[in-house]
């Protein structure tokens, strides 16, 4: 299974937004995933403080984020930016590195470093 086929089977079910982060180590290898985020067909609520406590109990360093767009299009909206780069700010301040935020819909992907956006 590729990384792009378990990040659909996770996130794209139904017609809300799913948020999974991925954490890894120090070494950039997988400690474990969790749904951390959810929401309605347009926005997802997310616990900043949760997400980093999860983090620093299983001695994570970086993050991969993961959402779904139920609409089909897998171009990142305003707030995904904002939200990302506030992520980046306070992972930054604790020494976490988001190494990537994926938008996965059924037939594409968007990498929000590869678009620098991260």
């Amino acid at each position: 299974m590729t990384f792009l086929t378990y990040l659909r089977e996770r996130l794209c079910r139904g017609a809300k937004e799913h948020l999974l982060v991925i954490f890894c180590d120090r070494q950039g290898r997988y400690l474990e995933d969790a749904e951390m985020g959810w929401g309605t067909s347009h926005s997802i609520h997310l616990n900043i403080a949760q997400l980093f406590r999860r983090a620093l109990s299983i001695d994570a360093a970086s993050m991969v984020l993961a959402h779904n767009h139920p609409s089909g299009s897998c171009h990142p909206s305003e707030d995904d930016i904002e939200a990302t780069r506030k992520l980046v700010s306070a992972g930054s301040l604790l020494g976490f590195e988001i190494k990537d935020h994926i938008i996965v819909t059924q037939k594409m992907a968007y990498s929000m470093r590869a678009g620098g956006q991260l």
